[in-house]
């Protein structure tokens, strides 16, 4: 239907945009949920060569009637599967950041954050946490002498106040002198 709605044109103007929107209408109307939380269109923009040559394609023999869409059905396929496995991978980190204990899931990483950071680095790794349980366990690590803040407001920046565990290199691990 995307393909006859597209080559048939039957608008005098807005023909492109309105057969985009009735293919997200029609993979909505068809059960693809994942889609209420994952940009579509952001997919396909990101691969817009790759999108409009399976359209041309797909279009080559169109109005002979001897159309080939299965190049653009593979295509949107993977675009629906690439938005579930967003999805999956965001409602599976949601899950588990309301089954643990918030605060000692900061405290975790901010041992794995640079010697210095700021609550901007928490903020972008943990989207669900509010800044209120960001603020109490900062206080607390400040408190237990772990941090140090370094300057005040927003910006401010904070320091570790512990020595941080290097990794070693695999020679180092076997004690070998390279």
């Amino acid at each position: 239907f995307f393909l006859d709605l597209l080559n048939s044109k039957p608008f005098s103007v807005h023909n492109e945009p309105v057969a985009y929107m009735m293919l997200y209408i029609l993979l909505l109307s068809n059960g693809y949920r994942c889609l209420h939380l994952y940009s579509f269109f952001e997919s396909l923009v990101k691969n817009q060569d790759k999108f409009i040559n399976h359209i041309k394609q797909a279009s080559l023999n169109w109005s002979e009637g001897l159309s080939n869409p299965m190049g653009l059905h593979r295509f949107i396929l993977q675009r629906l599967l690439e938005a579930y496995r967003a999805v999956e991978y965001e409602v599976r980190n949601y899950t588990f950041d309301q089954q643990t204990n918030k605060s000692d899931y900061i405290e975790n990483t901010i041992n794995k954050l640079e010697e210095v950071f700021s609550k901007q680095d928490i903020r972008r790794l943990h989207p669900t946490i509010s800044d209120s349980t960001i603020n109490r366990t900062l206080v607390r690590m400040r408190d237990e002498k772990k941090i140090r803040p370094l300057g005040t407001g927003r910006s401010a920046k904070w320091m570790k106040l512990y020595p941080s565990t290097k990794k070693t290199n695999i020679f180092e691990q076997m004690k070998m002198k390279v």
